[in-house]
């Protein structure tokens, strides 16, 4: 675990955002991570918004790192919350990861929720990907986010935001601090801040003495959908 991870550490972290913006690709890294810190980990794939790429594509990555997954697989892609959620949240000895589907539809799924998900034991992460056309101006974020806060019953207050300037093999250094610095000024005229930033692993060290915030090294699995 490293210092981002231990600043945020929480019983529950739930990764929120809009389609695109990298919420499976963080919360699987996050997921394996902490479970390679030797934390006893579930992960819950809430993503039935979306058939290209989601975090049960990546099952083989999660369980070879310790991580347990709730079982969604009976339902496949039906709009059906999975089963044994409420048995992980409250099993004490767990963190929980989930990954919740992109937009207002896939936060629907977190409201039912949201009275288990304790204020003093959850962080909510609300990942930003500026690359991407749900995030190209501050009225899109700002739309977003009130719309995927209120169906998900999420106070914005308990929310760090990520930054995740993205865009698979095409994503260069020069492109993560451009499209990072627009985010930190269209936050700022939100009055909102970045928590911290994430980057792809090979262009960490690159990255990382370049900004202002602490930054998360991850593996990027879905580089090819990128390139269609």
């Amino acid at each position: 675990m490293n210092y981002v991870q231990e600043r945020f550490a929480s019983k529950n972290a739930v990764f929120l955002g809009e389609s695109g913006s990298g919420k499976t690709e963080v919360s699987v890294n996050w997921a394996r991570a902490l479970a390679k810190s030797g934390a006893a980990v579930t992960f819950i794939d809430m993503d039935q918004t979306k058939g290209l790429f989601r975090a049960r594509d990546l099952a083989p990555k999660l369980t070879e790192a310790g991580v347990n997954l709730v079982d969604v697989f009976v339902f496949q892609d039906a709009p059906l919350a999975p089963q044994g959620v409420s048995g992980a949240l409250k099993d004490e000895s767990s963190v929980c990861v989930f990954d919740v589907g992109g937009n207002a539809v896939g936060a629907r799924m977190m409201g039912q929720f949201a009275e288990m998900l304790r204020e003093q034991d959850t962080r909510y992460f609300y990942i930003i990907n500026p690359l991407r056309p749900f995030s190209g101006s501050i009225e899109d974020i700002r739309e977003s986010m009130e719309k995927i806060f209120a169906v998900g019953g999420v106070d914005q207050r308990l929310v760090s935001i990520i930054s995740n300037p993205c865009m698979g093999t095409r994503t260069t250094t020069e492109l993560i601090l451009e499209k990072h610095e627009w985010l930190e000024d269209a936050l700022d005229e939100l009055c909102l801040d970045i928590s911290f930033m994430t980057v792809d692993e090979n262009v960490y060290e690159e990255v990382a003495g370049k900004v202002d915030c602490r930054v998360f090294p991850i593996s990027v699995y879905v580089k090819a959908l990128y390139e269609r």
